[in-house]
Order: structure tokens, then sequence, then C-alpha cells
């Protein structure tokens, strides 16, 4: 299970959510560390010390993942054989590339 953060606007943060990296204020003092579960005492905290986004953990869903980072490899196949001739061997060698990068190993 592959595990992101993404800054949220404090007052979309509810309890239970957990930190992605630690929480610092103006000064440089750490006031929670990473993996701090959220709790209501704890946002009414982080308003206090006008803290407006925190670093919240999610789950980053792996087939999501492996689409973009297929999608992104197709298109640099795309990229670098744009300038190939029809008559050569780069239709087929893209293709093949192409298959290969989407799991298709056949």
């Amino acid at each position: 299970m592959a595990m992101n953060h993404k800054q949220l606007p404090i007052n979309q943060v509810v309890s239970g959510m957990v930190l992605g990296e630690p929480v610092c204020n103006a000064a440089g003092t750490v006031l929670l560390a990473s993996g701090t579960v959220i709790n209501d005492t704890i946002l009414a905290s982080m308003q206090r010390h006008q803290i407006e986004t925190l670093p919240i953990l999610f789950e980053v869903v792996e087939s999501e993942l492996d689409q973009q980072t297929i999608q992104q490899q197709c298109q640099r196949i795309e990229h670098l054989f744009r300038k190939h001739d029809a008559d050569d061997a780069s239709p087929q060698l893209k293709a093949l590339l192409l298959r290969f990068r989407a799991g298709d190993a056949a």
C-alpha cells in the first residue's frame, strides 16, 4: 500500500486523519510529529497557532498509479518514434514496446 500526503485546508481536516509530515510553526518549532492522528483538540490548537493547512496522509490506489505510469511511458515511446518512417522496422518495434509497457508480454 503506497501512501502519500496532500496539504488540506484546516477546515477540511477531520478527526481520525493522520499527518504525513511534521507540522511546524512560523519559528520552525515542531508542533506535531509525522504520523500524529488528528483529533478535535489538535485542530483547535492548530487554529490558535494560525496553521492554515495540514499534510494529511492518503492511500494511493496502486491501479491508478500504475495506469498513470503506463500512460506516461507510452507517451514517451510515441515521442521517441515520432520521426521514424513507416518503411523500416520502427513501427514494429514501437508496437512491441507499447504492448510491453501496457503489460501485454506476448
